[in-house]
């Protein structure tokens, strides 16, 4: 197998949903420690949201040589190749090292202008996930990435782009607003959504059995819980 082999193969598994056997996986988790150095931007990318479409980390050589491939391709990513690789690494719940992470960050800063409604959903939920799981600080660009967010055209966005935004920015509101730095503004629709709801009658019957239980909440809103 050549890279571009290599690649396609890990990405037609996770398509299928078919996890390779033990033999298999080992094969591929080979390949990827010989042809790590030959991997061309989009295989990276293709690769990591592979395993994570597999729910399955990489073994440690492997891992480290996708990792070196991510420090190496990282500058020539497009903002596809970013937003899919951080959303995939979020996904896996195992961060790359320190220097992939870095590398990650300074690309999506670079990218971030040019983003579609995907990628900038995409890349949000991914590093608030991170940010929000891992403790891992968010990037300078993340600013940036909102008012990227606040100029998309709603009517072009997909349900699930709707729902990464959303739930990035409820993780935003209730997890990590306190540490970032600079001023982070939301779509005004967003905030539509979370504050302009109607209540039914089975959300206030629901409310009212919460409150009984002494669990602090907002009916049609975000649910706060404390324990």
């Amino acid at each position: 197998m050549n890279a571009l082999d290599m690649a396609n193969t890990w990405w037609a598994f996770a398509t299928l949903g078919w996890e390779p056997g033990a033999e298999a996986r080992a094969a591929l988790e080979a390949a990827v420690v010989r042809l790590g150095p030959d991997m061309m931007a989009q295989q990276v990318s293709n690769t990591v949201h592979a395993c994570s479409k597999l729910g399955r980390s990489p073994g440690g050589e492997a891992r480290a040589a996708m990792e070196a491939a991510v420090v190496r391709v990282a500058p020539r990513m497009n903002a596809q190749d970013v937003s899919n690789t951080v959303f995939a690494y979020a996904k896996l719940g195992r961060m790359p090292g320190a220097k992939a992470w870095t590398a990650l960050e300074a690309a999506a800063g670079r990218v971030a202008p040019g983003m579609t409604a995907q990628g900038v959903a995409n890349l949000l939920w991914g590093l608030l996930s991170v940010a929000a799981t891992r403790g891992v600080p968010l990037p300078a660009c993340y600013p940036s990435l909102w008012r990227a967010a606040s100029g998309l055209d709603v009517a072009s966005l997909k349900d699930v782009d709707l729902c990464n935004l959303f739930h990035a920015y409820l993780t935003h509101a209730e997890l990590i607003r306190r540490h970032v730095r600079g001023d982070v503004g939301f779509p005004a629709w967003m905030r539509n959504a979370r504050d302009g709801v109607n209540v039914t009658r089975s959300h206030k019957e629901i409310a009212s059995i919460i409150g009984e239980l002494g669990i602090r909440h907002e009916a049609g809103g975000l649910l706060r819980t404390s324990t």
